[in-house]
């Protein structure tokens, strides 16, 4: 949530302050944007890392600072900031002031961003099937392992959305659908696609995600559940 303090300055200028109290997770070597929601052009922009510049920009000249150089950017219409290749030294408390019509806002990320190691991030999903000889319905399973705490959100041919590990598919449905798994966590997000034929057999097939890594899907086509 954001909190919001205007303090008048003078007839012309007033500083607009927006407190951000959500941490911030990126995995290691990947990229980070911070978006400080203003509205309006900007005229100005800073952004600083524990009180020192990390990059500024002034619609003429942009310029980057200390550790961050050569692997930062800042959009000029919005106010983002970009950084490349994150790492844990990147890891504190980030703060903007932007002037948006003669106005500053002071952008206080109260919670700090926290650039996790590679391991921190979730695991590929691995999907199983069961088919009920009885009913002849299919049951599909995702599973994932993390460190952190992680969601499951299923999606299908019908792009109707499902939470939850396990998704229940009627008889009804068309052997060629494809089921995808999408597992979550603070670090990263993976997923794996599942084809509702492959459920007929007993065999061990490997199959590809999103991400291009190979993920082995045990059919247990005569399980019974």
């Amino acid at each position: 949530w954001v909190k919001h303090l205007t303090q008048p300055l003078g007839l012309y200028l007033k500083i607009v302050i927006y407190a951000v109290t959500a941490v911030t997770f990126v995995e290691n070597g990947n990229d980070l944007t911070l978006n400080p929601n203003i509205q309006g052009k900007p005229e100005d922009i800073l952004w600083t890392f524990n009180g020192n510049k990390v990059a500024e920009h002034d619609l003429t000249e942009f310029q980057e600072f200390g550790q961050f150089k050569g692997r930062s950017w800042i959009e000029i219409t919005t106010g983002q900031l970009t950084f490349r290749n994150m790492t844990s030294q990147d890891s504190d408390i980030y703060t903007s002031a932007i002037q948006v019509d003669g106005n500053i806002y002071h952008i206080v990320n109260t919670k700090p961003v926290l650039s996790m190691f590679p391991s921190d991030a979730v695991q590929e999903p691995i999907v199983t099937c069961k088919l009920n000889m009885i009913t002849e319905s299919k049951t599909l399973f995702c599973s994932a392992s993390s460190k952190f705490q992680i969601s499951f959100e299923w999606t299908g041919s019908n792009s109707i959305q499902h939470s939850g590990q396990e998704l229940h598919i009627s008889k009804e449905e068309k052997p060629g659908s494809v089921s995808t798994c999408a597992v979550k966590n603070e670090v990263s997000q993976k997923n794996t696609s599942f084809t509702l034929k492959d459920c007929n057999t007993g065999l061990l097939h490997a199959h590809y995600n999103s991400c291009g890594s190979t993920v082995l899907l045990m059919k247990l086509g005569y399980d019974l559940l």
